[in-house]
């Protein structure tokens, strides 16, 4: 085991399902197969929630704990969920199936036929491929509460060919279910190719053109700099011995972006070469859970920092050709973009401890080092 896990695990006593879900061997005596875990949300003292890939493959399941007080959870699971004692010691888990899951058993419910899983984050979301009455569709279920994306989508499609439209009549629209067609070939970050790239830079002037709708929530430097926030809150748990570090950057980071000229209109607010379906020289634009009205800014350094840490920079350079070239605000400084690129980085300083990969310290370690780099 990593020895920053070993330490996790002693810093939090109160919660016992930890060990299973940072242990390869206790999770695979605990769900009697062996299992990759990934996604993982954590909440110190209080829960653990991971998705579960078979190694043999098969579906994905979700592994779920909590500490006693929040143990009420466990009542609120789907029909399929299986609640284990852990092996060494005072303490449950549960584990499940999707269908099972907490947050999504119910709207799952109103797909209106059979479904193959292609991505899933328990408790918050999946992506699934349908076949149905409308054709083979892409359904996405969340909890009714996060349908933002339904109603970007629906506003953006109206006037944009580059926002597929949600299909009108599918069952549970209004219940944490939004479909399209399904489109493309796969993502641009599967298949990454500059041309591709300055097309969906193009895209993304003429979406940033647009007005933003009033019902978005408008999001300043100053507000968004909460989220920096949330990731000390993590750091200070995960790997302490980097607060200090953490503190500094993401500092540095909040005080930068408050001090830019900003071009405010509507932000997809998660951008990156995986949010772009590719079809040949054709691109759409998916995933607008977190659009808001703020600085435009912000989606063009999301992107460079998803690439910069894929090792496809040159996707960069090909999205800002094409938006320049599409109209898009040109009047910013590289030194300014480099400023909310570092942004899109410190947003995913956690991707490698959420998702198990070896040596996670050190990548964000080294994620920093790289936030320090771009300042």
């Amino acid at each position: 085991m990593n020895p920053a896990d070993s330490r996790l695990l002693v810093a939090d006593p109160d919660l016992p399902a930890l060990r299973p879900v940072l242990d390869p061997e206790v999770l695979c005596a605990l769900v009697g197969y062996p299992a990759v875990v990934s996604r993982i949300r954590y909440k110190p003292g209080t829960s653990i929630v991971a998705k579960l890939s078979h190694d043999a493959g098969g579906a994905d399941d979700w592994i779920a704990g909590y500490a006693p007080h929040a143990l009420a959870k466990l009542e609120k699971l789907g029909d399929g969920a299986r609640v284990l004692q852990l092996p060494d010691g005072p303490g449950y888990a549960a584990v499940g199936p999707l269908r099972a899951d907490r947050a999504l058993h119910r709207p799952l419910r109103r797909l209106e036929s059979d479904w193959q899983l292609v991505r899933y984050n328990p408790n918050r979301r999946a992506v699934l491929r349908v076949e149905s009455r409308f054709g083979q569709l892409a359904v996405k279920v969340t909890r009714p509460s996060q349908q933002a994306d339904a109603a970007v989508t629906s506003h953006l499609s109206a006037s944009h060919d580059w926002v597929l439209p949600p299909v009108a009549g599918y069952a549970g629209a209004d219940h944490g279910v939004t479909a399209t067609s399904w489109w493309g070939k796969a993502n641009l970050a599967d298949l990454p190719e500059t041309k591709t790239a300055e097309t969906a830079g193009r895209a993304l002037a003429a979406i940033h053109g647009g007005a933003a709708p009033d019902w978005l929530p408008l999001r300043q430097p100053s507000r968004l700099s909460h989220r920096l926030h949330n990731q000390l809150k993590a750091i200070k748990h995960i790997l302490p011995d980097s607060l200090g570090a953490a503190t500094a950057s993401l500092g540095r980071i909040s005080g930068r972006i408050s001090e830019l000229p900003q071009s405010t209109g509507l932000v997809h607010g998660d951008f990156s070469a995986d949010q772009v379906l590719v079809d040949d020289a054709e691109v759409r634009f998916v995933d607008f859970d977190r659009a808001m009205a703020g600085p435009q800014l912000m989606d063009l350094g999301s992107f460079a920092a998803a690439a910069i840490l894929d090792d496809q920079e040159f996707l960069t350079a090909g999205l800002l050709e094409g938006y320049a070239a599409g109209g898009g605000g040109t009047s910013f400084r590289m030194d300014d973009l480099a400023a909310w690129t570092a942004f899109g980085v410190a947003l995913r300083l956690l991707e490698p401890f959420r998702d198990r990969e070896s040596g996670w310290d050190e990548q964000l370690r080294h994620r920093l080092d790289l936030i320090d780099g771009l300042l």
